[in-house]
């Protein structure tokens, strides 16, 4: 899965529209169309604030494989 996938799923989870994600992520919209859609890697930066506009974790960002839930260890702080 790729980090748009991965951003599309978070933002669809959150029930974010691709325009509330992008003012809240300092993004444009052509940007993330295209990230979601596989074309485009985002920098590290715009991950960032993708992340914190999710409010989601890296780990979370990591493990939103398929839909599925992430292994619980892996939302510790010890994981």
């Amino acid at each position: 899965m790729t980090i748009g996938a991965r951003v599309r799923s978070l933002r669809e989870k959150r029930g974010y529209t691709r325009s509330t994600l992008c003012r809240a992520a300092g993004i444009n919209a052509a940007s993330l169309r295209v990230m979601e859609c596989g074309h485009y890697r985002p920098s590290v930066p715009v991950v960032a604030n993708l992340l914190r506009a999710l409010r989601a974790t890296e780990k979370e960002m990591y493990w939103v494989l398929d839909g599925g839930a992430p292994p619980r260890s892996a939302l510790t702080a010890d994981a």
